[in-house]
């Protein structure tokens, strides 16, 4: 009989269908951090949030910025890893790209707080976006005049979502 023949192969297509999906959509991450890793800033800084003393600014340019262990490539690793890109798929987005901008404070040992998204996609994208930055290492800190500040990052993610299969 032919027809178990032609539902395997079904079966097949779709698993390598949604393996193509992952792997653009990782992709798309990727491509996306590049091209919007740096972002024009000023040198000044800007009021820190609960400020206590005038050395406490927290900026959003300094001479060497805050990054990811093992700069863009640690960061895309760790994405690859622990970003659960299926989100929106499994809440039902609508196809398209959705890109989820998180705007938080690095501190002077490296610590992720103050995290915020700009974006309200909803789907759980900026959910998963703060999950997967707050579960993260400590950053590599900014460092202004030789001393490690506090300093603003804005890191987007961007999440591809495509026709479901039927």
């Amino acid at each position: 009989m032919h027809l178990p023949q032609i539902n395997f192969t079904f079966k097949v297509y779709q698993k390598v269908l949604w393996q193509m999906k992952k792997l653009f959509l990782i992709f798309s991450i990727l491509v996306h951090l590049k091209t919007t890793a740096q972002q024009s800033f000023t040198d000044t800084p800007l009021p820190a949030i609960n400020k206590t003393s005038p050395t406490d600014s927290v900026f959003k340019i300094s001479d060497k910025m805050a990054e990811f262990p093992g700069g863009f490539r640690g960061w895309s690793k760790y994405l690859q890893k622990n970003l659960d890109y299926a989100i929106p798929l499994n809440n039902n987005a609508p196809p398209g790209r959705y890109n989820v901008i998180v705007m938080f404070i690095i501190d002077e040992k490296g610590n992720v707080n103050e995290l915020k998204t700009l974006t309200n996609h909803g789907y759980g994208m900026e959910d998963e976006a703060i999950r997967v930055i707050e579960k993260g290492p400590r950053w590599v800190p900014a460092v202004q005049k030789g001393k490690n500040v506090k300093s603003y990052r804005k890191q987007p993610l961007t999440f591809v979502v495509g026709n479901k299969i039927k």
